[in-house]
């Protein structure tokens, strides 16, 4: 690809910018080649309970995004409730990457030790894609440039190569929930696509969570420290504001401020703009929160003290997950097979979300609720 080199890329961010980040990266952060290098030894290491797939790849280098199941039975769609992790949707945002990455170290490094990771694990199944960009953060790693890139390669112009005034698409902008109110121009840094879903990364995220119902997720980003998710849409409050709230507000109070004083704050969006947490709460029926932990880059000890004190809070979505809630089977009365069905809780229906159903397979469904008669 032509141009794609170190030195070239500089050249190109200091055409648009004045002046480069100080972008010594610390050698605690993985490059993209050794996320590939970790993920492959932790699967060398737990092979029972991992399974790894590369099978997705970027939208313009062709770089595997590697997608690690955490599961008792790795190979097989069980009928137990879904868990998500991502991070390095915007590649200048590091840190998410590297709490993705302790979140597995801290699952499998404890699983047969610690009685409740263990039963986490036995118990859910749980996917984790620590490096959802692979190509955005291969430009950010090896150019260094200001500001932190934000989307990935796609060769807006069809010219063969990348040029960073023109090229790239916000992955956070590419879902289909109102995707028509952001931007259309490929030079800015929040341009949305041709079209809703034309980016192989945010392909790969809607299949899976098509495909696993995930009941919880979590969208890492690294800059503000607080938890944002969809309050509101078209005017109207989400009808599962209330059951968000305490959930967004659990998690901000598992999540310590880096400079030691108070937690993270608790903070609504209005979804007007193709974002991944809307798109997964309105239309897929997972209740998605996106983590924005401390400064974009951090260096030194901070780097571990962010990732760990933020793998440690994230993992109460498996807290959660149990309850309070409703589960159960829908099956057919009379063949006793399971039915993909409506599952309408009145309190808090409202036609603005989609109808969340049971999955095809089990028949099973899930839905989070706040203690109460429904």
């Amino acid at each position: 690809i032509q141009g794609f080199s170190q030195g070239n890329l500089r050249d190109k961010c200091n055409e648009l910018n004045s002046s480069l980040m100080d972008w010594d990266i610390d050698p605690a952060y993985h490059n993209y080649l050794e996320v590939y290098a970790f993920l492959d030894s932790i699967v060398e290491i737990y092979p029972d309970i991992t399974h790894l797939d590369t099978s997705w790849r970027s939208h313009f280098l062709n770089l595997k995004i590697p997608v690690l199941k955490i599961s008792d039975n790795p190979e097989i769609e069980e009928d137990e409730p879904a868990i998500g992790y991502d991070g390095i949707m915007h590649p200048g945002e590091v840190m998410s990457l590297e709490i993705c990455l302790k979140i597995i170290e801290i699952l499998l490094s404890n699983y047969g030790i610690d009685p409740e990771i263990t039963s986490w694990v036995n118990n859910c199944e749980i996917f984790v894609l620590p490096m959802w960009n692979p190509e955005g953060w291969k430009y950010q790693f090896e150019s260094g440039c200001s500001p932190p890139w934000r989307k990935n390669l796609h060769d807006n112009d069809s010219s063969g190569s990348f040029e960073p005034e023109y090229d790239g698409v916000q992955l956070n902008r590419n879902f289909d929930f109102c995707w028509e109110n952001s931007t259309p121009d490929p030079t800015s840094p929040k341009f949305r696509g041709l079209y809703p879903f034309s980016e192989k990364e945010t392909q790969l995220k809607r299949k899976l969570a098509q495909d696993q119902k995930y009941v919880l997720s979590i969208n890492n980003h690294s800059y503000g420290e607080m938890v944002i998710w969809g309050g509101s849409a078209f005017g109207v409050a989400n009808p599962e504001f209330s059951v968000m709230f305490r959930i967004a507000d659990s998690l901000c109070k598992r999540l310590p401020k880096s400079n030691g004083q108070g937690h993270y704050w608790n903070n609504t969006e209005t979804c007007d703009g193709g974002y991944s947490d809307c798109w997964m709460t309105y239309v897929n029926g997972s209740l998605e929160f996106v983590v924005e932990s401390a400064i974009t880059l951090p260096s030194g000890a901070l780097i571990k003290q962010i990732a760990e004190d933020n793998a440690k809070a994230e993992l109460y979505l498996f807290e959660r997950v149990f309850g309070p809630g409703i589960t159960g089977h829908i099956i057919d009365a009379n063949t006793g097979k399971p039915l993909s069905a409506w599952v309408k809780v009145v309190e808090i229906y409202d036609t603005i979300i989609e109808p969340r159903k049971s999955d095809s397979l089990y028949g099973r469904f899930f839905r989070m609720l706040n203690p109460g008669i429904y």
